[in-house]
Formats: C-alpha cells, sequence, structure tokens
C-alpha cells in the first residue's frame, strides 16, 4: 500500500490499464489492515492480499488460490513448464 515514491494503488491502476498486463493477477501485501485500504485496492483490481507479518505458507497458499481461479493466468505464463 504504502512504497517510496507512490502508493500500491497507483501502481495496481497502472498495471490494470497496461493491455499486457490488465489480466495478471495481482497479490497486495501489506501492513494496513484498514477496511477503507483494502476496499480502494479491490477497487483498484487487487485479486488477494496477505497481511504483515506473514508466514511463507499464507504466501504460497494465497498464490495457489489465485492461480486455481484461472487457468489461463496459467497458460499466458512464459514459464508455464515449470508449473
Amino acid at each position: 500500500m504504502r512504497l517510496p515514491d507512490c502508493s500500491g494503488i497507483d501502481v495496481v491502476r497502472t498495471l490494470r490499464n497496461e493491455p499486457g498486463l490488465a489480466a495478471i493477477p495481482i497479490l497486495m501485501a501489506t501492513g494496513s489492515a484498514q477496511p477503507s485500504d483494502r476496499l480502494a485496492a479491490e477497487d483498484a483490481g487487487v485479486d488477494a492480499f496477505v497481511y504483515k507479518p506473514f508466514d511463507i505458507s499464507g504466501l504460497v497458499d494465497e498464490i495457489e488460490r489465485m492461480l486455481e481461479k484461472s487457468e489461463s493466468y496459467r497458460s499466458a505464463l512464459p514459464l508455464r513448464r515449470l508449473y
């Protein structure tokens, strides 16, 4: 959410406006548990969240859930043979 030169929301909006990147799932790792921040991120296009501090297994679980939502994400990735 909070980056040195811009907000995570700005980054998400920029990615969502790029035709080649718009469909890529976005996971936001944030220390902010404010409902208004989460709503703003969802409105901008964030697909999933992990809250800091987080354990690696929780992060992996969230990434797996995101990938399961759409096989098209996986088939679009250049490194798909590694799955």
